[in-house]
């Protein structure tokens, strides 16, 4: 797949984590914390801009 194409990340598993939920939690919190709070995405839907 070519990489301008590929908007989702990889899945992160509970395995990854050593089935710990309190770290598993924490790390996919750290995504969107990173992808949606600190970085504000620029998002349009139905023309308008709903990111801001």
């Amino acid at each position: 797949m070519d990489q301008k194409q590929r908007w989702l990340p990889d899945l992160v598993l509970l395995e990854e984590n050593n089935g710990d939920w309190e770290c598993y939690i924490e790390c996919i919190y750290q995504y969107f914390h990173r992808d949606f709070i600190e970085s504000l995405p620029n998002c349009l839907y139905m023309n308008k801009n709903v990111g801001q």
